[in-house]
């Protein structure tokens, strides 16, 4: 979920702006030592067709029940349930091909993915199940599942003898998380493989599990990618790597390495690559709408708010803008927006007596919930799902944040704070992690407490404000921030690393592409750009072009879609800009 801060915040929000943030910093990005080429064709599988299909279980007290559920992307599902030895009820499964690594992250509060003992891997997650219990039951072991992949691997252009070699070699792992964000078992996917058939199958934990009523427990599973063989697949994929130069080419390079190449300091930074990327602006229907937050929608379209139109605006994959009246008092300031657990949007809104979270459906219905008022003025302004699968408004005017229940709409404020809470996200750790605007700072709380954990990010840098615009969850289960001087790495123990941009940019937001790496939005005051940063710090910036009839860009909100296309708020230009790198 990408954040962002704007020059026109509240009083309370805005001291310096953004561009302030300028001055070219003296760090230069590291330098790449060049690798060999690999003996064999990376082969990525292609996610499949997006495909929904639903089963209903109804759990026994007797013995373990499993139901099949049809084929989805050309995966079969069949889903197992434990003994149950609590409550009763129906549980709904659904299982979704077609899903990817952005939409695990993203709504990661309530997404489980296989994974990686430490990371979670980047690539395409191929499959989603989904458990939502009618009411509270306990069972005396997880959920199971047995997944049938053979139509898939085989329709991809591979051999069931190669798939299954790669994947009775690889480690993955399944877990399931609930709304707390915290894994109730996690482990190792077992291969079984004959001549005409793969599956991967998971047991499940032998201990209790808790679904609570109406709450989504997932999994995902990742199956790629899979190098297919350049050669006969009877080869040993481990050949010398003395063999003789004459050799065939997929057993050695046809030319070797004279030496080991000893990396040396670039004295400059790495230029910005030559080749531009397509990108496409939309202008926005009502003239200096004030460009907000933006969110993937369940629909597959991209929403935005709109500060200045009071309104909620929806952009299709091709381009078509609608837009919806906020349903707040006029003058109103729709700043952020979300995708919600229960299919639903939410945005914030102040202003003009108002102070409010509001939810509006794919549809367009739109309902908003006014926060009570106090001895402060709430500003609630920035969202996130939180890792209890509720939403989370930070709100600088009572120096707190709020829990937003999604069903019961009502607000709890979590103690006051001290500062100015700004961008949010849910961290690994199943805390939320935000900016603090007035300190400088990244802070994590606990949802049930009130204690927060402060972490500078300022430094020696060349910024008269250095605050988080953005803040994601990453890939790699770190937080991963954007800001005045870079972008910056945040571990859940604190431990921070700051990645500075070519020229001094300051980046305005930042969110997970469908291709596991961080793409934010940058500026310095002349030029724009989209920028992207792997895990591991390799940085690549990408300048783009003003919005016809304006002087100036200023890309400050940036979503992805499982495309691999970023969409971002042009808000100088009244633009939505759709970048496909």
């Amino acid at each position: 979920m990408q954040r962002y801060l704007r020059t026109w915040s509240v009083a309370l929000l805005a001291a310096a702006s953004l561009a302030a943030c300028g001055g070219k910093s003296s760090s230069t990005l590291p330098s790449v030592a060049p690798t060999t080429a690999p003996t064999a064709t990376p082969v990525a599988l292609p996610t499949p067709a997006a495909q929904t299909q639903s089963a209903s279980i109804t759990p026994s007290s007797s013995a373990a029940v499993s139901t099949a559920i049809p084929a989805v992307g050309g995966i079969a599902a069949t889903v197992t349930l434990g003994t149950l030895t609590s409550g009763s009820g129906n549980v709904a499964v659904t299982a979704s091909s077609g899903a990817d690594a952005t939409m695990a992250i993203r709504t990661s509060a309530m997404r489980a993915f296989a994974r990686a003992p430490q990371n979670m891997p980047a690539g395409p997650y191929l499959l989603q199940l989904d458990f939502v219990p009618s009411s509270d039951v306990t069972f005396g072991a997880a959920p199971g599942f047995s997944l049938d992949v053979t139509q898939y691997v085989t329709a991809s252009g591979l051999t069931i003898a190669q798939a299954a070699a790669y994947l009775q070699t690889t480690t993955l792992y399944a877990g399931i998380v609930d709304n707390s964000g915290t894994f109730s078992s996690v482990g190792p996917l077992t291969v079984n493989a004959t001549s005409t058939a793969v599956t991967v199958s998971y047991a499940g934990a032998a201990t209790s599990l808790t679904m609570h009523a109406q709450q989504h427990y997932t999994i995902g599973i990742h199956l790629g990618p899979i190098a297919a063989p350049s050669s006969s697949p009877s080869a040993s994929p481990s050949a010398s790597p003395s063999a003789s130069p004459s050799a065939s080419p997929s057993a050695s390079p046809s030319v070797a390495p004279t030496s080991t190449p000893t990396p040396t300091p670039t004295p400059t930074p790495t230029p910005l690559p030559t080749a531009t990327p397509t990108v496409t602006y939309y202008k926005i229907p009502t003239a200096s709408s004030g460009l907000g937050g933006m969110a993937y929608g369940p629909d597959g379209n991209v929403w935005f708010a709109e500060y200045n139109g009071n309104s909620i605006g929806r952009i299709t994959p091709d381009g078509t803008i609608t837009e919806f009246s906020a349903n707040m008092p006029s003058n109103s300031t729709p700043t952020d927006i979300v995708s919600g657990p229960d299919g639903k949007l939410y945005f914030t809104g102040y202003g003009n007596g108002c102070a409010c979270v509001g939810s509006i459906t794919t549809t367009g219905t739109i309902a908003t919930y006014t926060i009570p008022q106090t001895s402060c003025q709430p500003y609630p302004t920035y969202l996130t799902v939180g890792p209890d699968g509720q939403i989370w408004a930070t709100d600088p005017g009572c120096s707190t944040v709020w829990n937003f229940g999604v069903t019961s709409h009502t607000y709890a404020g979590h103690g006051n704070l001290n500062g100015n809470p700004t961008v949010a996200t849910s961290g690994s750790d199943g805390k939320l992690w935000f900016g603090d605007q007035a300190r400088e700072q990244v802070e994590s709380l606990a949802t049930t407490g009130t204690t927060v954990t402060a972490y500078n990010i300022s430094g020696a840098l060349n910024c008269s404000l250095n605050v988080a615009t953005g803040i994601v969850a990453g890939p790699d289960q770190n937080l991963w921030a954007s800001g005045c001087g870079g972008i910056y790495k945040i571990t859940t123990a604190g431990a921070v690393t700051r990645y500075p941009l070519s020229s001094g940019e300051s980046a305005h937001a930042i969110t997970v592409g469908a291709d596991g790496n961080l793409w934010f939005a940058a500026s310095n005051g002349t030029q724009s750009e989209i920028g992207k940063i792997t895990t591991s710090g390799t940085m690549t910036e990408y300048p783009i072009p003003n919005v016809s009839g304006s002087a100036y860009s200023m890309p400050e909100a940036i979503v992805g879609d499982p495309a691999g296309n970023l969409w971002f708020a042009d808000t100088d230009g009244n633009a939505i800009g759709k970048f496909t790198p």
